[in-house]
C-alpha cells in the first residue's frame, strides 16, 4: 500500500521523470491483453508524473462471455462440418511432434535450396522419413500387443513401451565390418534380435561367427 500511495503523490527517478516514460513502462509491463482490462490515468503533481489505475469492469466482463471462443478456419476442399475441424485442430499436437522428431532424432537441419524441385525432393524425404518411422513404432507395437512392454530398451536393460526414439536407439552403435568374406555386422543383442523378429525384418548380412 505504501508503494501505491506513492505512485499516486508522484513518480520521479531518472526512468519516470516524464509522463511519456510512465506511459511507455506502464504500456510494456501491461501488454495488449491486460491492458484493455484496467483504465489507467498519468497525470502530474508537483512537477512529477502520477500514475492511476482501476478495473474496467464491462471490459472484463466483455472479455469474461468471450473467453475461450475462437474462430477456426480451412482451405480444406468440399464441406466439412464444424465438429470435423475442431478435431483437425485438436490434432494440431500431431504435427508438432513431427517437427520435433525432425530436429532431434531424424536430425534434419536448415537447408538452403534454391529452386523448387529441390524444395519438394527434400519435403518429400523428410515425409518418407517420418512415415517410416511412425510405421515402425506402430507395427512394434501391434507385433508385441497392448501395453506390452520390450526389454533392453531403456538403460539397464529396463523394459519400455516402444517409441520410434527408443527403437532406433537400440541400434545406436551397431557397425558392420568389411571381411575377406564380405560384409559382416556386430553381433546382435538379444533387443536388437527381439525388434527385428517382431517386425520381420530379415539381416542384409550375416553377422560375425555366421559364415
Amino acid at each position: 500500500m505504501a508503494a501505491l500511495a506513492r505512485v499516486r503523490r508522484g513518480l520521479g527517478g531518472q526512468h519516470y521523470r516524464t509522463e511519456q516514460q510512465v506511459r511507455a513502462r506502464v504500456n510494456r509491463i501491461l501488454g495488449p491483453n491486460v491492458h484493455a482490462l484496467l483504465i489507467t490515468t498519468v497525470g502530474a503533481q508537483d512537477g512529477r508524473p502520477t500514475l492511476t489505475w482501476q478495473r474496467d469492469q464491462a471490459a472484463i466482463d466483455a472479455t469474461a462471455r468471450h473467453d475461450g471462443i475462437y474462430a477456426l478456419a480451412t482451405n480444406l476442399p468440399g464441406r466439412i462440418t464444424a465438429t470435423s475441424v475442431l478435431g483437425l485442430y485438436k490434432n494440431q499436437h500431431v504435427v508438432e511432434q513431427a517437427h520435433r522428431i525432425n530436429k532431434s532424432v531424424l536430425n534434419v537441419r536448415p537447408i538452403f535450396l534454391h529452386n523448387d524441385d529441390r524444395i519438394a525432393a527434400l519435403v518429400s524425404i523428410v515425409g518418407l522419413a517420418l512415415l517410416i518411422y511412425g510405421l515402425i513404432e506402430t507395427d512394434l507395437r501391434q507385433a508385441l500387443g497392448p501395453d506390452q512392454h520390450l526389454p533392453g530398451l531403456l538403460p539397464e536393460g529396463r523394459a519400455a513401451r516402444p517409441t520410434g526414439r527408443n527403437i532406433l536407439a537400440a541400434f545406436q552403435g551397431l557397425g558392420a565390418t568389411y571381411t575377406p568374406n564380405g560384409l559382416r555386422l556386430d553381433r546382435l543383442t538379444p533387443t536388437q534380435r527381439t525388434i527385428l523378429d517382431h517386425l520381420n525384418i530379415a539381416l542384409p548380412w550375416p553377422e560375425h561367427g555366421q559364415e
